[in-house]
């Protein structure tokens, strides 16, 4: 498939290449994504490379149709925020907001899926992890109820809709309150970094669903994502947006 730029791609394709320019481009999968150098072929080859793929993949492993949460095996690691959150063709797939993050981007078309994996991920975690290691802050921007049935866990403490423009605007500014309280924490603890403060703060994982959304009726409030990318690391502060294209919403300082 050739799309251009910013397009998004038809569902089912897992691999994207996005073409800078010669020898310079970014390689996309659902896993990760990392550049790459380029050799540029003929159209004639590249149409008989693609002709001939189909015969190596015949015999692949499909993805499960349906997995229940309760199918999936537990995390191995204790450490970070080790979660378990799916199954691909051949094993369960688990991630870590600490060690693979410490932030993450949930990209997809509506009706792909993103709100589920969302839900999907923030109950894995808190299934493996206490209210004293992590709490969540969740933000729905496209309606108020993506996390209705989240909101009475015991790690949640807070909950933001945009249902009402000014409610929307505290809960996020309170994100750079919240900030400046772990800075306190962890300069009375003598340490630099969370991991050293010996459980005196819980992780905080921040999930935004439709960030662009967010940004759209908020242009000013981006600054305090941009501010939670660069310092929440070591605060043990992490976010998750999700949005349909990481393209325009996502700038470059975050």
């Amino acid at each position: 498939w050739l799309a251009r730029a910013g397009e998004d791609v038809p569902e089912g394709i897992t691999t994207v290449i996005d073409c800078t320019e010669p020898r310079r481009a970014h390689l996309r999968t659902a896993t990760e994504i990392r550049q790459v150098s380029l050799e540029c072929l003929s159209r004639e080859q590249a149409v008989a490379l693609a002709r001939a793929a189909p015969e190596h993949t015949e015999d692949a492993p499909g993805l499960p149709a349906e997995v229940r949460a309760s199918d999936l095996g537990a995390p191995t690691a204790r450490h970070g925020l080790t979660a378990v959150i799916g199954r691909s063709a051949s094993a369960d797939v688990a991630l870590d907001l600490v060690a693979d993050g410490p932030h993450a981007i949930v990209t997809g078309r509506t009706g792909t899926g993103k709100s589920e994996l969302l839900v999907t991920w923030i109950s894995a975690i808190a299934a493996t992890h206490s209210p004293d290691d992590v709490h969540f802050v969740l933000a729905d921007f496209k309606g108020g109820t993506a996390f209705e049935a989240l909101r009475h866990l015991p790690h949640v403490v807070a909950v933001v809709t945009d249902l009402g423009d000014a409610e929307a605007r505290r809960g996020v500014e309170s994100l750079s309150a919240e900030l400046r309280r772990r800075e306190g924490v962890l300069v009375e603890h003598r340490v630099s970094d969370i991991a050293a403060a010996q459980g005196a703060l819980p992780r905080l994982v921040i999930v935004v669903d439709e960030f662009a959304a967010l940004l759209n009726a908020q242009p000013d409030l981006g600054a305090v994502f941009t501010d939670i990318a660069a310092r929440g690391r070591a605060l043990g502060m992490h976010m998750i947006l999700g949005t349909q294209r990481a393209s325009g919403a996502i700038r470059d300082a975050l």
